[in-house]
């Protein structure tokens, strides 16, 4: 995490942490797309965006479908909490307030509000934040 970016692109200067992330930007310049799929044919210049196409295009990788909705999702996990969306249950309380949430991830960021704690210090000026995404965002003024 220290920011470099020592791999550059010769075409135009952009700079990347990781050789990969060249890799994959300097397909942009070349055209290059090595990943097609083999339902349509259509190709891709990463092997992520493949994916993507067709869990969306072709509903490959989703077996699991919501009784609901249909929407589908890759695991079963993913699927029961997504049900909750149409339960309303929220089985994640806060022992301090009550409030109460759908995934023990969002109780944990509440749980910040009464503890105060800030893990997330600047490395530029040293003030410190509830969130990463908080942090991020600040770094930007620097």
């Amino acid at each position: 995490h220290t920011g470099e970016r020592p791999f550059t692109c010769a075409e135009c200067g952009k700079a990347f942490a990781g050789s990969a992330g060249l890799l994959v930007h300097q397909r942009a310049h070349t055209g290059e797309r090595p990943f097609a799929c083999a339902e349509c044919g259509q190709r891709f210049r990463q092997s992520a965006h493949l994916a993507q196409h067709r869990q969306g295009a072709h509903g490959m990788g989703r077996p699991h479908p919501c009784p609901q909705c249909g929407k589908a999702f890759a695991l079963r996990s993913t699927l029961a909490r997504h049900t909750q969306t149409h339960t309303g249950e929220r089985p994640h309380a806060c022992g301090d307030c009550g409030r109460r949430f759908r995934q023990r991830a969002h109780l944990a960021r509440h749980r910040l509000a009464h503890t105060g704690e800030r893990p997330f210090p600047c490395s530029e000026c040293g003030k410190a934040f509830a969130l990463s995404t908080t942090l991020l965002r600040h770094q930007l003024v620097h």
